[in-house]
């Protein structure tokens, strides 16, 4: 009986309601969410929905002169470097998020992290992560935060976050420590995570 109802409780119910936080939206955009339909994100939408996050970002005159990159796999990567910084904002979109794509993902980050990492600045790396639907979240979330909580990824030189975003309800999940950091505090703040 157990089994059963937890298979009918939506995705994103795995999580204990306090896990999530208030939406990932362009501040300008925040209103109430369409509800779904047929369970199904429409991919244009989510597209769209993630490049007025990033003209969000573009938006705080702090981040106005990072530089888009494209990378295979990403929706869009933004960076930007100071004489003793390094930013990086990389946004993923996938339909299912499972521990397997979550590991996979993992590795992902992994190679963009050490291909970035500078052994002299201080490195920012903030991963969105939107998926349309999700599955053993409680492992998914684990994962993540057991990767951002790494010593290599939660020092004041090296600086990892995974926000996991549910593009249906437009909740999500902020994996790692916070920083006191200026340009990382406006990031969040353009993002819409408090």
């Amino acid at each position: 009986a157990a089994e059963k109802a937890a298979a009918a409780r939506p995705a994103a119910a795995e999580t204990a309601d306090g896990d999530w936080i208030a939406a990932v939206t362009p501040v300008k955009e925040r209103i109430q969410t369409p509800s779904k339909r047929h369970g199904d994100v429409d991919k244009s939408v989510a597209r769209e929905f993630l490049d007025k996050i990033k003209a969000q970002l573009l938006q705080d005159e702090a981040l106005s002169k990072y530089k888009e990159e494209a990378s295979p796999g990403w929706v869009w990567i933004l960076s930007g470097k100071t004489w003793g910084t390094n930013y990086t904002i990389a946004v993923r979109q996938i339909s299912l998020l499972n521990p397997n794509t979550a590991k996979e993902l993992l590795a992902q980050l992994q190679a963009l992290i050490s291909k970035r990492r500078s052994g002299w600045k201080y490195n920012y790396f903030i991963f969105l992560i939107a998926f349309e639907s999700l599955k053993e979240s409680e492992v998914v979330l684990k994962l993540y935060r057991s990767f951002t909580n790494r010593e290599e990824n939660s020092t004041a030189r090296n600086f990892v976050n995974i926000i996991v975003l549910d593009l249906n309800q437009r909740r999500s999940v902020l994996c790692g420590k916070r920083t006191s950091d200026a340009t990382y505090s406006a990031i969040m703040r353009a993002l819409g995570v408090s």
